[in-house]
């Protein structure tokens, strides 16, 4: 090395000058990206809910804190820093659920417009499901045909 001093001055200060300088701290999200991120959060909890019951979502009156089994934490209303709750207002989200229950509708409301988010039963599952369905008529109708074979005709009783 030919000029230890100097390579060991121009480290140091360039340590220092990335010490000085840093990156600052962050600027804290808006409120909306905040409300976008509670309700992924709860977009979490209630996929979570479907999966464990075979993508079964859960009641609409089910999906509030405290009700929601095994959903230990629950996202705030980025505007009172409170439990968010169901309602149609800045802070507030809508949860609906298809009558089979195995699609649902997720919307967000913020200061500045809505985020909507849907999920369900992903389409693979669902045609399988459906398959299985059909398979199962099938089978009681080959019951019912067999029954009346053996009866001379007559079918089983509703």
């Amino acid at each position: 090395m030919k000029h230890p001093i100097r390579l060991a001055t121009i480290f140091s200060a360039s340590l220092l000058a990335a010490a000085c300088v840093g990156a600052g701290a962050a600027g804290a999200a808006s409120p909306d990206a905040q409300m976008r991120q509670a309700v992924l959060t709860l977009r979490g909890l209630i996929d979570r809910k479907g999966a464990e019951r075979y993508f079964t979502y859960p009641k609409v009156r089910t999906v509030y804190p405290g009700r929601l089994a095994g959903s230990g934490v629950w996202p705030d209303d980025p505007w009172t820093g409170r439990d968010m709750l169901p309602g149609r207002s800045r802070g507030h989200y809508r949860y609906t659920v298809s009558p089979d229950r195995r699609h649902y509708r997720l919307i967000g409301y913020m200061e500045r417009g809505v985020v909507v988010l849907s999920g369900g039963m992903p389409r693979s599952i669902m045609r399988a499901y459906d398959h299985r369905g059909e398979e199962g008529l099938n089978l009681i109708r080959e019951y019912v045909e067999d029954h009346a074979a053996r009866h001379d005709g007559l079918y089983p009783a509703p």
